[in-house]
C-alpha cells in the first residue's frame, strides 16, 4: 500500500527528473531550442500552436489532451512569459491559466543545459488545497512527453511538515501549495539547516493563482511574508492570476514590485490597472 508520502511525491524516483535553475535566460521566440530533440514522432498537427514555436514533447501533450487551439489567456500570456516578461493576467478558473503559465514553466525546463542540479524553478500559490491539487493533475498532464523533465508537488495541510521538508529535499522542479502550508514550510529552522532556504529562493517564477481569492480568504500576512521571503533571493518573474482586480490587491501589487506589462484577456479588459504598475 502507497505511503502518504510516496503519493504526495506522485511516484518519483529519487535521482529522477531534478531540474536546474541554472541557464534563466529567457527563450527568445526567434530560436526554437528543441531542434534536437527527436524522440518524439514527428506527426503533431496543431496550426493554432505553431506560432507559439513550442517543443515537441509540449506539443506532443497537447494533442493528446484535444487541446488544438490556445485559450485568448494562452495566446496572450504564453510569448510574453517565455520571452522573460512579469504580468498581471485576469482569468477565471476554466480559462485555460495554468497551462498559460504551465507551458512556459515547462519550455524552461526543457532547455536548461544541466537538468540534474535539483533546485526548484517555479513556486505557484493557491488560495485551496483543492486547487493545488487541480494546478498539480494539469502540470503533470502537460509534461506527460517530456521525459520525467519536470516534478511536481503539493505542499498543502493534511501531511506533516516533516514529510513535506523530505520531499522538498529531492529538489523538485515545481512546488504547488497553499499560503498557510507554505509559510510554515518557509519559516521552519529545520529549512536552512536542510540547505532548502536558498533554493527555494532562487526559483525563477513566481506564480499567484486566483490573487483575489488569495486575499479575500484571509492569506494576506502569509502572502506577504511568503513574497518577502522569495525576493530576498535572484531577480524572477512574477506571474499573478485573478478574476477580478480589486483596489486592495492593486494596491498590494505595487508595494510588492514593478510589472513590465498588463496582461488582459481579449474579451475583458481591466480598465482600472495603468500599463505599467510602479
Amino acid at each position: 500500500m502507497q505511503s502518504a508520502l510516496e503519493k504526495e511525491w506522485h511516484g518519483l524516483e529519487d535521482g529522477k527528473s531534478l531540474i536546474s535553475n541554472e541557464g534563466n535566460d529567457s527563450v527568445s521566440l526567434n530560436e526554437n531550442p528543441y531542434e534536437d530533440l527527436d524522440a518524439l514522432p514527428a506527426d503533431v498537427e496543431l496550426p493554432s500552436w505553431s506560432k507559439l514555436r513550442l517543443s515537441q514533447p509540449t506539443l506532443q501533450a497537447l494533442q493528446s489532451l484535444g487541446f488544438d487551439t490556445p485559450t485568448a489567456i494562452q495566446s496572450l500570456a504564453i510569448p510574453r512569459i517565455i520571452q522573460g516578461h512579469d504580468l498581471i493576467g485576469k482569468a477565471s478558473t476554466g480559462s485555460g491559466k495554468t497551462l498559460a503559465f504551465g507551458i512556459p514553466i515547462l519550455e524552461h525546463i526543457l532547455a536548461l543545459p544541466n537538468p540534474k542540479s535539483r533546485v526548484p524553478v517555479a513556486l505557484i500559490i493557491a488560495p485551496t488545497r483543492e486547487l493545488a491539487k487541480q494546478i498539480v493533475t494539469h502540470l503533470e498532464e502537460i509534461a506527460k512527453f517530456s521525459f520525467g523533465e519536470m516534478t511536481v508537488v503539493n505542499v498543502i495541510g493534511g501531511l506533516a511538515v516533516q514529510k513535506q521538508l523530505r520531499i522538498l529535499e529531492k529538489r523538485p522542479s515545481v512546488v504547488v501549495g497553499t499560503p498557510g502550508r507554505l509559510w510554515e514550510i518557509l519559516s521552519n529552522p529545520e529549512l536552512k539547516r536542510l540547505q532548502l532556504d536558498a533554493s527555494l529562493k532562487n526559483i525563477q517564477f513566481l506564480i499567484l493563482d486566483e490573487a483575489d481569492r488569495l486575499l479575500q480568504e484571509g492569506h494576506f500576512k502569509e502572502i506577504e511574508n511568503i513574497l518577502e521571503f522569495v525576493n530576498g533571493g535572484e531577480n524572477k518573474q512574477t506571474l499573478v492570476f485573478s478574476a477580478t482586480f480589486q483596489k486592495h490587491l492593486q494596491q498590494k501589487l505595487k508595494r510588492e514590485r514593478t510589472f513590465d506589462g498588463n496582461l488582459l484577456t481579449q474579451d475583458d479588459a481591466l480598465g482600472q490597472i495603468p500599463p505599467h504598475i510602479t
